[in-house]
C-alpha cells in the first residue's frame, strides 16, 4: 500500500512559521518521499523549486536529504508543453537528480504515472536506525553521506569583510551557489534571494560589520546596494536600473 499526505502550498518564510509553515514542515519530516509539484505556467518554475527547497533546508537540515520526484503541472496548456524540453534540464540541474515528470491535474494526463513512479522509488528506500530514509542508487547512500548534502549548513557558512575600497564582500560556498542558481531576470527570484539572506542571518551580519544605507555589497561578482529597511521592491528597481 501507499499512504499519501497532501501538504498545502508552502509559503516563503514557512520555516519561520509563515502560513502555518512550521506545522506543514513538521508533517513533511514524517514522509519518506516528497512529490514536489511546480507550476509549469509560472514565470520561474526553477526558482519556485529552489525557493521551496530552501525553506526545507532552513527548517531542518535532514529535510534537504529527503528524496524527491519533481512534478511539473499544467501541461494541458500548449505553451507549458512546448517549453518542457527546455525546462527539464534546468530542473534536473536545480534539483540535483533526474526524477522529473510532467502532468496535467486539470485533464488527469499522466497523473496515474506519478503514483507508479512513487511506488517504484519507495522500494529503493530503506529506513536507517534513526528512522530517516536513506536512498539506494544501485548500492547504498550511508547516512554519513548526507553531511556534504546539507545545503542549509552550507548557506550558513559565510563571511562578511569590508575591503579597502569600502565594499563589503560576502563569501561562502553556499551563498555563491545560491547566487549562481538565482534567475536574476525575475523580480520574484530577486526577492527570494533577499529573503534567504535575511533568514540565514546575512542581513544582520552585514549590518554588524558596519554597512549603512548606500554601501555596496559584493557576492560572487554581483553587487547590491545595502538598505537597512530591507525593501525588496526598491532593490528590484535598482537592479533594473531605476535610480534616483
Amino acid at each position: 500500500g501507499l499512504v499519501v499526505a497532501d501538504i498545502p502550498g508552502l509559503l516563503e518564510g514557512g520555516h519561520e512559521g509563515v502560513g502555518l509553515g512550521r506545522a506543514f514542515l513538521r508533517h513533511i519530516e514524517r514522509c519518506r518521499l516528497l512529490l514536489h509539484v511546480v507550476s509549469g505556467d509560472s514565470p520561474d518554475p526553477v526558482g519556485d523549486l529552489l525557493a521551496v527547497n530552501a525553506e526545507l533546508e532552513l527548517f531542518s537540515p535532514a529535510l534537504a536529504t529527503k528524496p524527491q520526484i519533481v512534478v511539473v503541472n499544467k501541461i494541458d496548456l500548449p505553451h507549458v508543453r512546448e517549453k518542457l524540453k527546455e525546462l527539464r534540464p534546468q530542473l534536473i540541474k536545480a534539483a540535483g537528480h533526474s526524477r522529473i515528470t510532467a502532468v496535467s491535474a486539470a485533464t488527469s494526463e499522466r497523473v496515474d504515472g506519478i503514483f507508479q513512479k512513487a511506488h517504484l522509488h519507495l522500494e529503493t528506500l530503506i529506513e536507517d536506525a534513526a528512522g530517516t530514509p536513506s536512498e539506494m542508487f544501485g548500492g547504498t547512500l550511508p547516512r554519513a553521506a548526507s553531511g556534504p548534502l546539507d545545503e542549509g549548513k552550507r548557506l550558513r557558512d559565510y563571511t562578511v569583510e569590508r575591503g579597502f575600497d569600502g565594499v563589503y564582500h560576502l563569501t561562502g560556498d553556499g551563498i555563491e551557489r545560491l547566487v549562481a542558481r538565482t534567475n536574476w531576470d525575475y523580480y520574484e527570484a530577486r526577492v527570494r534571494f533577499q529573503k534567504t539572506l535575511k533568514a540565514i542571518g546575512v542581513t544582520d551580519a552585514i549590518e554588524a560589520a558596519g554597512a549603512r544605507d548606500g554601501d555596496t555589497i559584493e557576492v560572487s561578482g554581483m553587487e547590491f546596494e545595502y538598505t537597512a529597511n530591507d525593501n525588496p521592491f526598491a532593490e528590484a528597481a535598482r537592479l533594473d536600473g531605476f535610480v534616483d
